[in-house]
């Protein structure tokens, strides 16, 4: 079985010339779901992790997400407070 590996949080991999469009994200994603080898991807986007987990799963792909190192096997959950945390501060700021 295939697996897809996908790490989030801040990493030495992150730079902000490698964000997308959210299509781009979704693109890529499909793309990498596509091949037919197991693949490492590092995304701090919730476009490109929806795309891995959801569309992952229907083609019946493995896919495991990490996050600061912390293995969150399939769930998502992990990484989209961690993503929330840019709004928490912005709200924080801006009270």
């Amino acid at each position: 079985m295939k697996t897809v590996t996908v790490y989030s949080g801040i990493s030495i991999q992150s730079k902000c010339g490698e964000q997308l469009h959210p299509l781009n994200e979704v693109a890529k994603a499909i793309i990498i779901l596509n091949t037919s080898k197991d693949e490492i991807a590092y995304s701090n986007s919730p476009d490109f992790v929806s795309a891995i987990k959801y569309i992952g799963e229907k083609m019946g792909i493995k896919v495991q997400f990490y996050i600061n190192g912390i293995n969150c096997n399939s769930d998502i959950e992990p990484l989209f407070n961690d993503f929330n945390k840019a709004f928490d501060l912005l709200s924080e700021k801006v009270k």
